[in-house]
């Protein structure tokens, strides 16, 4: 706009209007880019066609951008897949460099095999703002499948490639608090017992990697006794159903339904005849489905 306007830019375009740069007897093909980065690329490069007058050329110019030097980038591995249309999880990625050390080609292995793309399609689908890539690195969590039940440890694997100073996070009460770190690129793992559902992230700082949901299932018992089933829910709800289950075939049907008592208890009153059984308590209150362990009655 014009607040961005400069005085001496104005006074040279007035200085050489009217004028213009030939090249054997042609009009030149006068490209405009805004930043370089630090080197421009030739029409050889560029366009697959070289050019006399658009060779590559340093340009010290570059860093009065404020774009001049950009990322790092967080590339989730939702918009990797659906920018580069893999269907499987992407297990690497290989830059294959132009002479101006720009990104002439990627290719993405994934454990259905691999896939070369172009550099334009690897600017355009990551949302890049250009092809010089100067480095990569990725963060990584994993953690057992299932809900993890109330009370109980689960381990939180984190992996930071190509990247130091990578901080496990764990989100406590609306905010992001350090649970472990590594100041070199690596594995590392941390155990946590966990009372209500949480989230982890790995972050170096400057780049906050994927988020990671780690739901919790209350802890359910049950046992038989004389004339029905009882047993107990952490963290208690009083008023809460529980449902009694038979398994048939490979199936789970209702069997009796029980109310939480302001303990946590609960007692089904009914003659339970031979089967497998299980309480279930149903998602509620941001917890997952709890489940006892299963009874076998003879």
């Amino acid at each position: 706009g014009i607040a961005s306007e400069d005085a001496r830019a104005t006074a040279a375009i007035k200085a050489t209007a009217g004028l213009v740069l030939i090249h054997q007897g042609k009009v030149v093909d006068a490209l405009f880019h805004s930043t370089s980065g630090g080197r421009t690329v030739s029409a050889a490069e560029a366009f697959g066609t070289a050019v006399p007058y658009l060779t590559a050329v340093p340009d010290p110019y570059s860093s009065l951008s404020p774009v001049h030097r950009w990322g790092p980038t967080a590339v989730t591995d939702v918009t990797l897949r659906r920018g580069l249309g893999i269907a499987a999880p992407p297990l690497g990625l290989q830059l294959v460099r132009s002479a101006s050390g720009r990104v002439r080609s990627a290719i993405v292995s994934t454990a259905a095999g691999s896939k070369t793309v172009n550099g334009g399609t690897l600017r355009s689908g990551l949302g890049l703002r250009s092809t010089w890539i100067t480095s990569l690195a990725s963060l990584s969590l994993t953690r057992p499948t299932g809900s993890v039940v109330y009370g109980r440890g689960v381990t939180v694997r984190a992996e930071a490639k190509a990247i130091g100073n990578a901080v496990l996070e764990q989100r406590l009460a609306g905010v992001w608090a350090q649970v472990a770190a590594r100041t070199t690129p690596g594995q590392l793992a941390f155990t946590v017992k966990l009372l209500i559902p949480t989230s982890f992230r790995l972050s170096t700082g400057t780049v906050a990697g994927p988020i990671l949901a780690v739901p919790v299932a209350p802890l359910v018992r049950a046992s038989s006794q004389a004339g029905g089933l009882v047993g107990t829910v952490t963290p208690a709800s009083p008023g809460t159903a529980v449902q009694l289950q038979l398994l048939e075939g490979v199936d789970w049907v209702a069997a009796g339904d029980a109310v939480l008592d302001e303990r946590g208890g609960f007692r089904l009153e009914s003659e339970l005849g031979p089967g497998t059984y299980r309480a279930r308590v149903a998602p509620a209150a941001g917890f997952a489905e709890g489940l006892s362990a299963q009874l076998r009655l003879e």
